[in-house]
């Protein structure tokens, strides 16, 4: 496997393995082809900026820091309709001072309660550490075992799929719960006109006249023809590297350009990522569960050559796209009566797939040939409900239950990660994200990618 040497610039090495041709049938309307599998390595650097806080008017000048207790959150989404994480393979480092490891007590959490699932059915893994001292910066790695898979699904007969009589399944039902920068802020809760608004002008009241599906597709054109990208979808690192993408790709992110939900309703401006949150909020509004899919473009889905920060392309690093929830309870087979249908609305929009007639299958609607070269890494932004703090955008900090930045009191930029400690941190840190997929070695009797043991 690559080795990557970590230091505040984060590296991307990007290794992929051939395709096996093994399916899987998530349901009688999704199946999963063309599968790939991978170990993806994230990882966050923080480093102090020292001359960035004022208090009382003076400069703050220390350079070290003492945790009693800290625990830091990062998302390790399970399953989705292209992916499938082994939670078994999860492993996490902690780097404090001078390349020393700190111990770190890992938990994997996938539920508020006894059969109640987080939010979008997320899994996060926690770690907790204990009386350690910040110095010149701090690296954090989290590494499993991932396959992916391209999609084919059957849309004509899941557009005849009624919605269900009943309650939908829990994991869908969770993604009605308030959210970060769609009907929640840092502070408490959003207000959702232009949302409801733009909801109303585009189904007129009438999205359960006919069956979730066809309303789901009408909706996706419609935000892709009226929506136009505006500005970066990420917060580049403060020292970016470049590379030529050929088998390997450095960079790094800040964190993600976020505008939110209703002003993108508003304007049907702003970044790429703002069109998968809208998209994801009109769906809840008319009553469809949906969840943000957040992904790394692990593969060769960038085209070849591209530098890997010489702009911020759709299909280079960091990728969104959206899953709405089908559910057919006629199934005899309980764990196929939900179906996360993927809609990739960063490519209907810009391949103006919403041009083509609406009873003919779009690419990009359920069934995608690029699934297989991104890597899901979370179903949110940032872990907002748990507390945690992080350090995207401006130079931020946080004062009590405020948060304050610099220059030009900018609101803090999410980047999946957070953590929290006591005594709180009064530093600025800088933030790079980075991540690392390569192909696994295998060994014989491996199972092939895509099977699972047992098989």
């Amino acid at each position: 496997m690559t080795r990557v040497v970590l230091s505040t610039i984060v590296s991307l090495s990007i290794a992929g393995i051939a395709s096996a041709q093994v399916t899987d049938e998530v349901s009688p309307y999704l199946t999963r082809t063309e599968p790939q599998e991978w170990i993806l390595k994230s990882s966050v650097t923080l480093t102090p900026n020292l001359t960035g806080l004022r208090q009382e008017g003076s400069l703050t000048v220390d350079d070290e820091y003492e945790i009693e207790q800290g625990t830091i959150f990062y998302p390790l989404p399970e399953i989705s309709a292209s992916h499938e994480r082994d939670l078994k393979t999860v492993e996490a480092k902690l780097i404090f001072r001078n390349g020393r490891e700190i111990p770190i007590r890992q938990n994997l959490v996938s539920e508020i309660g006894p059969g109640v699932p987080l939010h979008s059915n997320e899994t996060y893994g926690t770690w907790m550490f204990e009386d350690v001292t910040i110095g010149a910066n701090m690296i954090f790695e989290v590494e499993s075992r991932i396959t992916t898979w391209n999609t084919s699904f059957d849309e004509k007969a899941a557009m005849l799929i009624p919605w269900p009589e009943g309650d939908w399944p829990a994991e869908a039902a969770s993604t009605f719960d308030p959210e970060l920068f769609i009907d929640e802020g840092y502070e408490g809760p959003l207000t959702t006109d232009y949302v409801e608004k733009l909801a109303d002008k585009l189904v007129r009241g009438k999205a359960r006249s006919q069956p979730p599906m066809v309303s789901a597709k009408w909706i996706a054109g419609e935000v892709a023809k009226r929506y136009q990208p505006h500005g970066r979808s990420i917060v580049s690192d403060s020292r970016p590297a470049t590379a030529q993408q050929t088998g390997m790709s450095l960079g790094a992110i800040n964190s993600f350009n976020i505008y939110g939900v209703e002003e993108a309703a508003r304007s049907m401006k702003g970044s790429s990522f703002d069109m998968a949150l809208l998209l994801t909020a009109v769906y809840r509004e008319v009553g469809l569960p949906a969840r943000l899919v957040v992904g790394y473009v692990a593969g060769g889905t960038g085209g070849g050559k591209e530098n890997f920060r010489s702009s911020d392309k759709p299909e280079i690093g960091t990728y969104a796209w959206v899953e709405v929830a089908l559910y057919d309870e006629s199934q005899p087979r309980p764990d196929q009566q939900l179906t996360w249908v993927p809609v990739d609305i960063d490519y209907i929009r810009s391949a103006r797939v919403y041009g083509r007639r609406f009873d003919q299958p779009w690419d990009g609607f359920g069934t995608s040939d690029r699934l297989n070269e991104i890597i899901p890494v979370g179903f949110h932004l940032h872990p907002h409900r748990m507390g945690a703090i992080s350090y995207g955008g401006d130079i931020n900090i946080r004062r009590g239950a405020l948060w304050l930045s610099e220059p030009g009191n900018r609101a803090p930029r999410p980047s999946l990660w957070g953590w929290n400690t006591v005594p709180e941190l009064p530093a600025i840190f800088e933030q790079t994200i980075g991540f690392t997929a390569t192909s696994p070695s295998r060994r014989p009797g491996d199972p092939k990618p895509g099977e699972r043991r047992g098989q």
